[in-house]
């Protein structure tokens, strides 16, 4: 089957998709779109409210906010040479797994659970870790991450310590073959 020359960057929060995608589709000379960013902007067209894709679910629900997440995800289908920095639970949904891997390479830029967690407290229990067990909570919640990431991701590289430019020199060098 055809890929497209796409590229789809996976992983937790905190692994620098962003900015990796931004400085990845300078480099090739790609377009960058960035899921976060168009979920907000989808849902402040929508309800005429600004707020950050991390509310959106925590006010709304997983179910309103798969809504959203779908239709900016629409936005990005039949896309060329475009490199994509999907939100940290995009690949959760199978019906936007099954398109990722459809519509381009999708590189999950791994990072270590220590960092993750880290990451994820730093202002506090985010709201699907339970307070109560924070730590029992995420284990499972990074268990169930890891394998739904390798499952949807074509090339994984470990991200820890490595900089933004250091990440793209590794995806050029996994995938740049493939592109052209």
């Amino acid at each position: 089957m055809y890929k497209s020359n796409n590229i789809i960057l996976i992983g937790f929060p905190g692994a620098g998709k962003s900015d990796t995608a931004k400085a990845l589709a300078q480099s090739l000379g790609f377009s960058v779109a960035d899921m976060e960013e168009m979920i907000e902007s989808l849902y402040t067209h929508m309800t005429g409210v600004r707020m950050r894709y991390a509310d959106i679910e925590k006010h709304h629900g997983a179910s309103y906010f798969k809504q959203i997440e779908r239709k900016a995800f629409h936005q990005v289908i039949g896309s060329h040479r475009l490199v994509l920095a999907t939100a940290g639970n995009t690949p959760f949904d199978p019906e936007i797994r099954r398109m990722l891997r459809q519509m381009g390479h999708v590189v999950f830029l791994r990072q270590s659970h220590e960092k993750v967690f880290r990451k994820l407290t730093e202002k506090g229990t985010p709201y699907f870790l339970d307070p109560r067990d924070p730590v029992g909570s995420f284990e499972v919640f990074y268990e169930r991450g890891v394998s739904v990431f390798q499952n949807a991701a074509e090339i994984i590289i470990w991200v820890d310590g490595m900089t933004t430019d250091e990440k793209v020199r590794k995806i050029e060098k996994e995938i740049g073959h493939v592109l052209f």
